[in-house]
């Protein structure tokens, strides 16, 4: 979350010939955590003990176009609006119960029914998640030989202190929320080195820094990698979202401007000392991913202080947790 991942989308779903879904896995996840039973059109019942399991199931359904095959929550998630394809189950269900008389449950599978055909016919099937594991993917990847991943990567002090901004992380818990993300991170980027080597030429990872710095380039390399038609329809959508500020449709926004200022906004508004706590949790990432740490405030308010490592300055040794 924060990590621009809702910019990214926007630009893939831009593609008329793709079938985008927003975070589909919150209803899911969130039911999960109420410990809920899951109810599915055919009448059957499930219980999962397990998100990640929930989280597969899911992902083969949504790969296969099977949308009969999930829980009914996954279809009351008002995430389904923010997907250019996917928010016409909405409108189809409230039009069939209003106009047609349909019971709620008649009108949840007809309109299946038509997101089932709506993928069918699209070109590209595109999943946003920020809320898996890489390592969960990789059975998943051997399932689809034409699946692809796009890892994004953010700096983490601007993640964090995005995220503190929407009441996910909180002043009082900084330290063990910053150790909790970037242990996560860590262990993405751990898989992440071990799936490029395995799937070649399906793996593209992504900084944030890089995208907002240069988004048409960035846009256009991820098209490429992604077999997508890179067009002048395209390639004119990404500069009007980035050239007017806002880079998409849904509340939490990245805002995005074509120039390193913007992209280290966030460095004009924290306080050396939240630096310092985020620095010494996440040193170990930092190591991975070539990261350094700010020594003052000074050198925080200073933008020719880089925070990357350049080329060949870096020793890239392994630093992981034992």
């Amino acid at each position: 979350m924060r990590s621009g991942s809702s910019f990214i989308g926007d630009i893939l779903q831009a593609n008329d010939e793709s079938f985008y879904l927003f975070e589909p896995h919150r209803s899911i996840q969130f039911g999960i955590r109420r410990r809920i039973v899951f109810h599915y059109l055919d009448g059957s019942n499930r219980t999962y003990t397990s998100f990640l399991n929930a989280a597969v199931d899911s992902l083969i359904s949504w790969f296969t176009c099977d949308f009969k095959s999930l829980p009914l929550v996954f279809f009351e998630d008002g995430f389904l609006s923010y997907s250019r394809q996917a928010k016409a189950f909405r409108t189809c269900k409230d039009y069939k119960i209003k106009s047609d008389h349909f019971s709620k449950a008649e009108a949840l599978e007809f309109c299946a029914n038509v997101l089932d055909s709506l993928c069918l016919k699209s070109k590209h099937i595109i999943v946003k998640a920020i809320r898996i594991p890489l390592q969960v993917l990789e059975p998943i990847m051997d399932r689809f030989p034409r699946m692809r991943i796009i890892h994004l990567l953010r700096d983490p002090r601007a993640v964090i202190r995005s995220q503190m901004t929407y009441n996910v992380v909180q002043k009082f818990h900084l330290s063990s929320n910053a150790t909790r993300y970037c242990n996560r991170v860590y262990r993405d980027v751990i898989a992440a080195e071990r799936m490029e080597k395995l799937y070649v030429d399906r793996f593209y990872a992504l900084n944030y820094e890089d995208l907002a710095g240069s988004p048409v380039k960035s846009a256009e390399s991820l098209y490429n990698f992604l077999g997508m038609d890179f067009s002048s329809h395209i390639r004119t959508f990404v500069t009007n979202i980035t050239s007017a500020g806002k880079s998409c449709n849904t509340p939490l926004c990245t805002v995005v401007s074509n120039s390193t200022e913007q992209v280290e906004k966030w460095r004009n508004k924290v306080s050396i000392d939240f630096v310092k706590i985020v620095d010494q949790s996440c040193a170990p990432l930092y190591s991975l991913m070539g990261i350094r740490s700010i020594p003052t405030d000074k050198a925080l308010k200073d933008k020719s202080f880089s925070i990357k490592y350049r080329t060949g300055e870096f020793d890239m040794g392994d630093y992981r947790f034992a």
